[in-house]
């Protein structure tokens, strides 16, 4: 995609079956600026990961193409009980010069995750290094944007120990009144030692 302050070298943009996760918001904020203030063109082509399957849902991109990526088909679906467990420790901010750090991809992960999901869903947002922490204690979702100033509000912490983070989560998403009940970890896999199989199977019962 064009670059902030580049010279505008191409006519326009192709997304072919790419990801939102795959961009970063200044990339999709260029994209849309490229679009709406120089007249370039963009195509976004269908598939399992474009358009709204893609996590484009309320991003810049969205705002540049001449469709809406919400579902309007009145779609009878259960209801969720998720719980994000970020892994905030001290190898999750290295990064190189100019990228993102591996926290900023997780935090935006978790934003669009939650930009995705239904107001009487249920979500919380855990954290972790050493320690655990509830950036967004678990609740019924209701208004996104308070959810989404916390996941922005995570800081770099220390060491990493994710295993009582991971039984924290798994224990209170059992709590939920979802139909469905998800724990998603997002981590770079670096943690002390711990009896993740059997919390596995814990989760799975």
């Amino acid at each position: 995609p064009p670059l902030r302050g580049e010279p505008r070298r191409f006519d326009g943009v192709i997304l072919s079956n790419v990801s939102a996760l795959k961009l970063t918001r200044d990339q999709m904020e260029d994209i849309r600026a490229f679009v709406r203030d120089d007249g370039g063109g963009l195509i976004m082509l269908g598939g399992d990961e474009s358009f709204g399957l893609g996590g484009f849902y309320r991003t810049p991109v969205e705002d540049a193409l001449p469709v809406s990526m919400e579902s309007r088909q009145k779609v009878d679906m259960p209801n969720l009980s998720v719980i994000i467990v970020i892994d905030k420790s001290m190898s999750m901010d290295i990064r190189k010069a100019g990228e993102a750090s591996k926290l900023d991809l997780a935090k935006m992960a978790a934003q669009y995750a939650v930009e995705l999901m239904d107001a009487r869903d249920e979500v919380g947002i855990l954290t972790f290094d050493e320690t655990f922490e509830w950036a967004v204690p678990f609740r019924r979702l209701g208004e996104k944007d308070e959810v989404i100033r916390g996941i922005g509000a995570i800081k770099t912490g220390g060491a990493t120990e994710m295993f009582p983070a991971m039984r924290e989560a798994i224990t209170t998403v059992k709590t939920g009144r979802g139909a469905l009940k998800h724990v998603i970890l997002l981590s770079d896999g670096q943690s002390t030692a711990g009896d993740f199989l059997t919390l596995a199977r814990d989760a799975a019962g």
